[in-house]
This record gives C-alpha cells, structure tokens and sequence, in this order.
C-alpha cells in the first residue's frame, strides 16, 4: 500500500542518517533492546498469574455447563392403617431430568463462546501492553540519544571556545566573542546536564514495566524503524474477535432461553416395597413426569436474551466502525510522520553544510562567532528535530501496528 511504501522510503533514508543510540549512564543499568523488554514486561508473574486465573475462570464456567443436570435421590415411607390391617409402603429410587430439547447444550455453547471470548480480550489487552512498552522504549532511547546530542553540542563548543580563546590572546579577534561563546557554552552544559536527568526520568518508566531498577536502551531510534514493521493489511483484532465470540454467546443464550419453555422430562428410576397383612411384596418401579411451564412461560427471558444479543450485535457494528476509522487516522499519522522526518533529514544536511562553513569562514576571519555559534546550534536543532520527527515517526508505527492487529 502507499503508506507502506513511503514509510520505508523514509525510515530507510532516517536508519541511514541517523546515529547509534545514546546509552544510560551507570553500569548497573541493564541494556535490552526492544523485543527484549516487550518479552520481559510479558514475563512479569502477575501478568502471567492474571491471564492464567482468567483463563481458567471462564474455563471452569464452561465446564460446568454440564451435559445432564443433577439427579435428585428420593426415599420415602407410606403407612396407612385400615380393616384390613396396615399397609406399608417403602420406595427408593433415582429422578433425572432429561433435557431432550437441548437447552444445557446451547448454554453449554455459549459458556465456551464465553471462554474463547476471554482469551481474545487476554490478547487484546496483551497487545495493548505491547505497545505501552514499545512506546516507553521509544521515550527512553529518545532521551537517551538527546543526552548524546547534547553532550556532543559542548564539546564541539569547547573546541571553538579553545580556537577563540587562542585567537583572543593573539589579538585577533575581541574578547567580546569569547566571553558570548561562553555563554553559549554554559547554556549548552546547562542543557546537557537536564538532559542526562531526563534519560533516567523517561527510562522509568521502562524500567518499572521491564521489572528492572535501570534500564538502557541497546537500540536507537533508527533501528526501531524497521520497515518489516510496517503493516500492509490489517491482520486482525483481537477484540473485535472477543465482542464476535460475545455475539455468538448471546445468540446461544437466545435458544437456551426458547427452550426453557418447553417441558423437562423427568425419568425415576428405583425400587419398591409393600408390606399389607404379614405379605410383602418388592420390585422395580419407574416413573415420568414433566414440568409445566404453568406460572412462569419463559417469555421474560427469551425477550431479555434478544435484547442482549441486539445489543450485542449493535456494539460489534459500532466497534468495526471505530476500529476501521483507528486504521485510517493511524494510517494518515504515520505518513504524516514519515513526510516530517524526510523533510529533517534533508534540513540537517544543508545544515551540516552550514556549519562546515562557517567553521572555516571564522578561520580565515570572513565571519563572526555570532555566525559561528548560530551555525552550530542550527546543526543541533536540526539533529534535533530529526530525532523528535523520528520519536513520532515510531510512534505511530505503534499505534499502526496495535490498530491493524499486528505483532512487532
């Protein structure tokens, strides 16, 4: 599709541009890259013991829509005095209901319709938790590669501060420019200093999701730009497939309840025992009955669960409509974003240019420091913007996944 192939048009322009990723300070931090943390989020005992309980539950539910309902032991003693003398009568036996018209099967059906549908809303939210991950990642290595940018922004001022320094003690150039690239310096170190704190604030994150106390990202943005990542076709959500499974519960519910009105037989099956005048008399005794539908028809019922499967249906139909407006918005942010990143790729090539030179425009004394420093710091805003085009470009990559259904 035409997203696809601009974003790997220009992810691929950004993985060449772009440079490695800036590292964590400490050595205790642990370097993982980004399947790595996905895998270690995912591996956390209390995600693992939440899915499996829920699992479980909704397998436990079905499975206890059994095939046949309970039978219901019955003893009893009769005794009836007369003329002729006593009369006793004993009896024990079995009462099973038979449910020959299938109500227990479609909610057995529909308890499984149930079960399947919990393990797709599992694996929607998994995939949701997927890319919160992904996205923390994204903010660490971002902040990381700032803190890189950063620090190289003064040391190349401290190379200019030495080569002013030297021209000032010669006389060639005024104080004046010495004394404004040094404050051009300190702000910089200024700015380095925050942005070494901001790694360990946006890594965080990352690293209470991952379980770690520091983390440090082993990948940079540009290689978190893969275009295999990129989604042609939406391959399938997960909880549209959970409200389908919802949908098919509910219908099953429909019939059970229709079926409820019918009568349930009721065979007994046991043993019986007579004893009149000194004579006893014993055999087996079999009956069947039937319940009657008499004070409760089970219309209330069937109405409630066409009403749920309606509403059901209703709720499927408006979440395939958002979820097709998801992909369309997330479709146009990613494209969006990979025309930005272009347009920073080739802005930080003119001012590469820029500050080539004006670096040898103030040797040979044509230019300023005021020209100098502005060319420096417009080589760092555009690396800069780069980085931040690409944090948006991945991004929506993230969001382009999730939406269409697909997996890193």
């Amino acid at each position: 599709m035409a997203v696809s192939r601009l974003l790997r048009r220009a992810f691929g322009a950004i993985c060449i541009t772009l440079s490695g990723a800036g590292l964590l300070p400490g050595a205790a931090a642990q370097q993982l890259t980004e399947s790595e943390a996905v895998e270690r989020a995912l591996d956390q005992t209390d995600i693992r013991d939440r899915d499996t309980a829920e699992r479980d539950a909704a397998s436990a539910r079905a499975a206890g829509v059994s095939r046949f309902d309970n039978p219901e032991a019955v003893l009893s003693r009769d005794s009836v005095s007369g003329a002729a003398g006593d009369e006793t009568e004993w009896q024990a036996g079995i009462v099973q209901p038979i449910d020959i018209w299938g109500a227990r099967a479609s909610r057995r059906r529909a308890a499984l319709a149930d079960a399947r549908a919990t393990d797709a809303e599992i694996d929607w939210r998994r995939r949701e938790y997927v890319a919160e991950v992904r996205t923390a990642y994204v903010s660490c290595a971002l902040a990381a590669e700032r803190s890189t940018l950063a620090t190289g922004y003064v040391d190349r001022l401290r190379r200019v501060e030495r080569i002013v320094s030297d021209r000032a003690e010669t006389g060639d150039t005024a104080f004046y420019d010495l004394r404004r690239l040094r404050v051009e310096l300190r702000g910089a170190q200024s700015e380095a200093a925050n942005a070494t704190g901001a790694v360990e604030a946006d890594c965080a994150a990352l690293g209470r999701l991952t379980g770690f106390a520091a983390v440090q990202p082993a990948q940079s943005l540009a290689a978190l730009l893969n275009p295999q990542h990129v989604a042609g076709e939406p391959t399938g959500r997960a909880d549209i497939a959970a409200l389908g499974e919802r949908l098919v519960a509910a219908t099953q519910r429909i019939q059970a309840a229709e079926r409820d009105r019918l009568p349930v037989l009721r065979l007994g099956v046991g043993y019986k025992r007579i004893e009149a005048a000194g004579v006893s008399s014993a055999g087996p005794a079999i009956s069947l009955g039937a319940t009657i539908p008499l004070f409760n028809g089970g219309g209330a019922a069937v109405r409630e669960a066409r009403a749920d499967a309606k509403a059901r249906e209703a709720e499927l139909s408006i979440a395939r409509r958002r979820a097709d407006a998801e992909r369309a918005a997330a479709a146009a942010r990613a494209r969006a974003a990979a025309e930005a990143a272009q347009i920073a790729i080739d802005a930080r090539e003119d001012a590469g240019r820029l500050e080539e030179s004006a670096s040898k425009a103030y040797q040979f004394g044509e230019t300023g420091v005021v020209e100098l420093i502005d060319a420096h710091r417009t080589a760092r805003d555009a690396e800069l913007n780069i980085l931040e085009r690409a944090e948006r470009a991945a991004t929506a990559l993230i969001q382009l996944d999730l939406v269409n259904g697909d997996q890193p």
